[in-house]
């Protein structure tokens, strides 16, 4: 039986999040492990319903069953078990290749727009390539193992920071897989975006928020954020943000309105919170800006 590293750590951290991958709470390291030798060996079925888990092959012939589907998985792959997924692992060497299967186990994180304790989406294969990231994941791995090992002051701060770069560069893996798999793909994820476009164009005066988008679109929150930070550079919210300060230009340039009447108009309850980006964006405030532009020609609205 390997020999297993295994850790359990509780921490509280302040919510974290980016525009692309969003964690609502962030990983926790739980253990780390490694199978090698020149053996065979079988770890029945089971699933796991505090953690989940991820695996890398360095080598070796091994098979899982996972969801009842079968994956061979060949060195430098990846193997992801989220929470509750029942799985079956079949390791073994050949002639010339040792197995060497590293493995670890994280709790306690919940990414925007899947189920509490995944890593990755329902519906992607959890068998699949490193692709261009192989480097970088094979030394994040190794890097957990060692920090795990060692036990040096402060290793669970570090094995906290390397399972979740770890999980941040599974789904960029999961993302550039799926390109590749699919062509179709980014066609429909320029449509997605025109769509959320639309939809942000038609409502930028609401209080809009991407559980509205999500439900409007059929499509998680997540992918919509990942996908639209992509495709346009800016997340949702800064293009719903960017189009409301746009229309107050607009306003200030060809009406007499006040400016709270404008800030209200355009979504913000409190019109303190519309001078600071509208400053950002411009370099002047909303009375500098109008008095910029006093010699156009007003409008009654």
């Amino acid at each position: 039986m390997p020999k297993i590293i295994r850790n359990e750590y509780q921490a509280h951290f302040d919510h974290f999040e980016d525009t692309s991958l969003s964690f609502r709470k962030l990983p926790l390291f739980l253990f780390t492990g490694r199978f090698s030798g020149a053996a065979k060996y079988h770890v029945p079925k089971q699933s796991h319903d505090s953690y989940a888990e991820i695996l890398y092959v360095k080598s070796g012939d091994n098979a899982f069953v996972i969801n009842g589907k079968k994956y061979n998985a060949k060195p430098g792959d990846l193997v992801v078990f989220n929470r509750n997924v029942p799985h079956e692992e079949f390791y073994s060497f050949t002639a010339d290749m040792d197995v060497e299967v590293y493995y670890c186990g994280i709790n306690s994180f919940l990414i925007e727009g899947l189920a509490d304790l995944c890593i990755i989406p329902a519906f992607t294969e959890p068998v699949f390539s490193t692709l261009s990231y192989d480097k970088k994941v094979n030394e994040l791995i190794l890097d957990l193992f060692r920090e795990a090992s060692r036990r040096d002051n402060g290793y669970l701060y570090v094995c906290n920071s390397i399972v979740t770069e770890l999980i941040i560069l599974i789904n960029r893996i999961v993302d550039e897989q799926t390109k590749i798999n699919n062509p179709l793909h980014q066609n429909s994820a320029h449509t997605l975006v025109e769509n959320t476009k639309k939809l942000l164009d038609e409502n930028y005066t609401k209080k809009i928020t991407l559980d509205q988008l999500s439900s409007e679109l059929s499509v998680s929150k997540y992918y919509i954020s990942h996908t639209f930070k992509k495709l346009s550079g800016d997340s949702p919210i800064k293009y719903l943000i960017n189009r409301r300060l746009e229309e107050a230009e607009r306003l200030l340039r060809v009406t007499k309105m006040p400016i709270y009447e404008i800030a209200i108009r355009l979504g913000y309850d409190n019109p303190n919170h519309f001078y600071l980006p509208f400053k950002n964006r411009t370099g002047l405030t909303p009375e500098e800006y109008r008095k910029k532009h006093a010699h156009l020609t007003y409008e009654n609205l």
